[in-house]
């Protein structure tokens, strides 16, 4: 990696020393050359309930013919753009075909044991909906552990009750008299 920075950077030294307007570019065009270029974005929580080996599969390649796509010389760009693309095609293909069998199974199941799948899909639904997804630990004054909503509610409202309402003891802070004179 570093000879291939040297390789680029040679012959950019002047008298003057190193031109960083010059230096600059080639920099970055070497470290995305060496190092590639991440796509910025917000990270999404994705379905999985669906996902098979198969989506796996097409959507690493997709993946993969995307970093081909975006490190291909001039020559193969076009190229590898096309694969990319067709890839993408083919994923997206996959990915439908495994949620519409997912969904159908879904449905079977639902016919078959009806309410109690039905109930059990809702009790998850409500979960998720909760603020906290996971489930809440909160330790007493004691140390002992609360695992109860009302315990743990409780158990806030005193601590907040304890931070918020009760008088602190500050100590008075002495500031030095300012001597002030007439303006004249």
């Amino acid at each position: 990696m570093i000879e291939k920075l040297s390789e680029k950077l040679d012959g950019i030294y002047t008298e003057e020393g190193l031109q960083w307007a010059e230096t600059y570019p080639m920099v970055m065009e070497a470290a995305k050359e060496i190092l590639g270029e991440s796509v910025a974005g917000k990270y999404l929580e994705k379905e999985s309930w669906w996902w098979n080996e198969e989506v796996q599969t097409a959507v690493t390649e997709k993946r993969d013919a995307w970093k081909e796509w975006k490190r291909a010389s001039e020559d193969n760009k076009e190229e590898a753009r096309e694969r990319y693309t067709s890839l993408n095609k083919t994923s997206k293909e996959k990915v439908a075909i495994a949620k519409e069998a997912a969904s159908e199974n879904l449905y079977s199941e639902i016919e078959r044991n009806g309410p109690k799948i039905i109930h059990r899909l809702a009790k998850t639904r409500h979960r998720r909906s909760k603020d906290i997804d996971r489930i809440p630990f909160v330790k007493d004054i004691d140390g002992k552990i609360l695992c109860e909503d009302e315990q743990i509610k409780k158990r806030w409202e005193n601590y907040f009750n304890g931070l918020l309402n009760n008088e602190n003891i500050r100590e008075e802070l002495s500031l030095p008299v300012l001597q002030t004179h007439p303006l004249h």
